[in-house]
């Protein structure tokens, strides 16, 4: 009764083992005894064995404990490489895990203005759209309307546009401001970076003439007082 016992508890541990092993295999290659090919390109870590047969190639990678996988079906002849399959399949599922870690979705975050907001409230707003828009995500700004303010939807439009003017060094509207229901919202989104080297060679633009025009007049003054020597 020990001797079965024992035996039972050794199958029980074994099956689990095919079992976990038979789990860890997926089936989008084709592995071991599905490969019926004559002839295969043999590969291993190491790089090309050669040309073998896929029972030698069963074989070999039987020896070493491992298992042959068909890597390149399309290949002439089909190229298969001896590996752990097992972990190779997990570390393409720990790999998978971490891209998405890495994989930032882009939330919309809201900030709310009123009609009747001071300076001090707007300044406030404005750092903390900063920091969403430094976080990677877009800010819908809105202005909501309460009784009379609907006969007067210009001034939330006014209290938008003063916003964007605090805003504009690092954001940028994503389309227009647009009235909806007892509101009136825009989109910010981060201010891009082409937009502010624009500005940058525009702003230089501007200085060159004025500093050409100085020189100019300097040159003027230098000619009259010879003239006059």
């Amino acid at each position: 009764m020990t001797s079965l016992f024992v035996f039972d508890i050794i199958l029980s541990v074994s099956s689990k083992n095919l079992i976990k092993r038979w789990f860890q295999i997926a089936k989008d290659l084709q592995i071991n005894d599905e490969i019926r090919d004559k002839e295969i390109l043999l590969v291993d870590e190491n790089g090309p064995i050669g040309v073998r047969s896929s029972d030698e190639g069963r074989r070999l990678a039987f020896e070493r404990k491992l298992d042959l996988v068909k890597i390149a079906p399309n290949a002439s002849p089909p190229v298969c490489k001896i590996m752990d399959y097992g972990k190779f399949c997990f570390d393409r599922k720990k790999k998978e895990k971490e891209a998405k870690k890495k994989q930032r979705t882009i939330e919309i975050k809201e900030i709310k203005l009123s009609v009747r907001i001071d300076v001090g409230d707007l300044n406030t707003k404005c750092n903390r759209t900063r920091e969403f828009i430094s976080a990677g995500n877009k800010v819908k700004v809105s202005v909501k309307f309460r009784g009379r303010e609907l006969q007067h939807t210009e001034l939330g439009f006014d209290v938008l546009s003063k916003f964007y003017e605090l805003c504009k060094d690092f954001a940028e509207q994503d389309g227009k401001p647009a009235l909806e229901s007892k509101q009136v919202s825009v989109i910010l989104v981060k201010k891009n970076s082409k937009s502010l080297d624009k500005n940058k060679f525009s702003g230089k633009n501007k200085r060159e003439p004025e500093a050409s025009a100085r020189e100019n007049d300097k040159k003027q003054v230098l000619s009259a007082n010879s003239e006059k020597n």
